[in-house]
């Protein structure tokens, strides 16, 4: 039986935010300046060029060594935290690895397998510092989340997770938030447990916690995403609607951010609708709408990717000082043939050394920094003679270094990982 149940709809959080306050227990002070409501459609009508300068101060490349007994193919998930960079491998035999922040391998974490301590394909993994952990998910029943140090040692099997869960993002030692996947048996978004597996809160989906909708037949429930870290805590949504972005405080999830799609978000029935979720040739009904289908918060700014009515592809930002919506758009037209190549998203055009210009990357947990993956034919593609003689540096060292180093990468050398380094200071 969970201890505490905080259901939370779009409508509840709108019109009465302060009865979900009153679910929360006495010790628990909530920020009064959250939910910050950010209204897209403002957004859109204020269009802004946001170079990457703007934002962020210097770039790192980061080439992973190779090493012959774990070489480092197909990159499925990875995290720059701690001075490290935890790499999940995918392929036949999945490993976790870890190198420093020079891209120096350090050690394998763990060991595929079905055996005791041991982890499945299609596992997931968080790490945290102090005490220096990594866990993992296991993804087939039962649902163990391992625990490990930083050099690979196995410690314990922390718990056995639902076996609804998706995802899940380690907070501490002793806070974990699990994400739901689309099976709706579990009746949940997210759920924030302690290390002994006892439920802090849950909140409840919002398709799930309105009776109208107990046929699911005709509804999609994708469940929850995250991937997002501010301030080293995770910031997670509804996969489909995107309407409230959620955080952790204390032992409490809160509504940190309402997605105001106005007059152009596609009414309920349409998010949620199963009708072209699986037709590869047509497009869901959800995307002829005003659709949030990204979040990212650093020290300044709050980025949110949106699809409009099918055609156009915004980069909505928000400064946190002084409450300014602007954005950057392209066309975004989804193409009759499916094995077309999607069209391009907006990006922050590289002045810093002329190098790709790219759109908001993986966060570390601070929000401070964004990360990036290229295998090593890809990323020297990219950056061609022709591409740097079209384009401006505003740090011609910088941008000779970055040649040296794609003129240095050969096809079958390992990825490379790309750090951006965000502002911090007052822009």
């Amino acid at each position: 039986m969970k201890t505490r149940l905080f259901t939370l709809s779009i409508f509840v959080i709108l019109t009465s935010i302060s009865c979900t306050n009153k679910a929360k227990p006495a010790n628990i002070k909530q920020e009064q300046e959250f939910p910050k409501k950010i209204d897209l459609l403002n957004a859109m009508d204020n269009p802004k060029d946001i170079k990457l300068s703007d934002i962020a101060d210097s770039i790192a490349y980061i080439p992973l060594e190779y090493i012959k007994d774990n070489p480092v193919g197909y990159i499925g998930d990875f995290k720059y935290f701690s001075e490290n960079i935890f790499i999940h491998v995918y392929g036949s035999e999945q490993k976790f690895l870890r190198f420093d922040s020079k891209g120096k391998f350090l050690n394998k974490i763990g060991t595929m397998g079905r055996g005791p301590g041991e982890y499945p394909g299609g596992s997931s993994f968080s790490v945290i510092d102090n005490p220096d952990r990594l866990y993992i998910l296991c993804n087939f029943v039962p649902r163990n989340v391992l625990e490990f140090d930083y050099k690979g040692n196995l410690l314990t099997k922390v718990l056995t997770a639902n076996p609804s869960v998706g995802s899940f993002e380690a907070i501490s030692s002793d806070r974990f938030l699990f994400l739901a996947s689309s099976d709706t048996s579990f009746h949940y978004m997210a759920d924030l447990i302690d290390r002994n597996n006892k439920s802090l809160m849950v909140v409840t989906h919002p398709l799930l916690s309105n009776p109208k909708h107990e046929d699911l037949k005709q509804l999609e429930y994708a469940g929850a995403r995250s991937g997002t870290y501010y301030n080293r805590l995770p910031l997670f949504y509804d996969e489909l609607s995107m309407d409230t972005i959620f955080s952790v405080l204390n032992d409490s999830i809160y509504p940190k951010y309402i997605l105001d799609k106005g007059t152009e978000g596609a009414p309920f029935e349409k998010q949620y609708s199963r009708k072209t979720s699986f037709d590869p040739h047509t497009t869901p009904e959800r995307w002829n709408y005003l659709l949030p289908i990204s979040f990212t918060e650093t020290f300044h700014d709050v980025f949110i990717m949106t699809i409009f009515k099918n055609k156009e592809l915004y980069l909505i930002n928000y400064n946190k000082a002084s409450q300014s919506l602007s954005s950057m758009k392209t066309l975004f037209i989804l193409p009759d043939n499916p094995k077309e190549p999607t069209p391009v998203s907006p990006k922050f055009k590289n002045d810093i050394d002329g190098g790709i210009s790219l759109g908001p990357g993986r966060p570390n947990r601070e929000g401070d920094v964004w990360t990036y993956k290229f295998d090593a034919i890809t990323f020297k593609n990219q950056l061609t003679k022709e591409h740097f003689l079209n384009s401006k540096a505003l740090y011609p060292e910088k941008q000779k270094a970055l040649i040296q180093l794609v003129d240095s990468i050969k096809d079958y050398d390992n990825p490379i990982i790309m750090a951006i380094y965000l502002k911090k200071g007052s822009k």
